[in-house]
C-alpha cells in the first residue's frame, strides 16, 4: 500500500512536467508497462510450467485409478483393449518364440559344462527333469502354458 501512495504522491507532484509533454510521459508509462510484463512473465514462466507438469501427472494418476477401479473404460495400453482370444493368441505366439529360443540355446550348449551335474551329482537329464517337476507344481502358470 505503501508503494501506491509513493507513485501517487509522485505523479502528483510532477504532474506539471506530465502535462506539459503527455506523449512523452505516456511513451514512457507504456515501455515500463511492457517492461514489467516481460520481466513477470519470464519471473514465472518456470513456476507456470512446473505446475502444469504436476497437473498433467496428476490427471494421467487419476485416469489410471479410474481404469484401475472400473470406473472408467479401459483405453490407455494395447493389452487392455485385446479380447481374451487376442490375449490368448499373443501369449501362445510368446510362448512359441519362448520355447524355440529355449531348444535354440539348449542345441548349441551342447559343449558346455552341465551346471546340473555339477550341483547335485545326478545325471544332467534326471537332475533337470526334477527342476521341471518342481517349478510346475510350484508354479500354475506353467501348466498353463503348457496347454497352450
Amino acid at each position: 500500500m505503501d508503494i501506491i501512495r509513493f507513485i501517487l504522491e509522485h505523479a502528483a507532484k510532477e504532474w506539471a512536467l506530465i502535462k506539459g509533454a503527455p506523449s512523452t510521459a505516456f511513451i514512457l508509462l507504456a515501455s515500463d508497462f511492457v517492461l514489467l510484463l516481460v520481466a513477470f512473465k519470464w519471473r514465472y514462466a518456470g513456476q507456470i510450467e512446473s505446475l502444469a507438469g504436476q497437473n498433467n501427472l496428476l490427471r494421467d494418476q487419476v485416469a489410471d485409478y479410474r481404469e484401475r477401479l472400473g470406473l472408467a473404460p479401459p483405453d490407455k495400453t494395447a493389452y487392455s483393449k485385446l479380447t481374451n482370444r487376442e490375449v490368448k493368441k499373443a501369449v501362445a505366439d510368446f510362448v512359441s518364440k519362448l520355447r524355440n529360443f529355449a531348444d535354440r540355446a539348449e542345441g548349441s550348449n551342447h559343449n558346455r559344462r552341465d551346471p546340473f551335474r555339477i550341483r547335485s551329482g545326478l545325471r544332467p537329464n534326471r537332475a533337470k527333469q526334477m527342476l521341471n517337476d518342481k517349478r510346475s507344481t510350484a508354479n500354475p502358470w506353467t501348466t498353463i502354458c503348457k496347454t497352450l
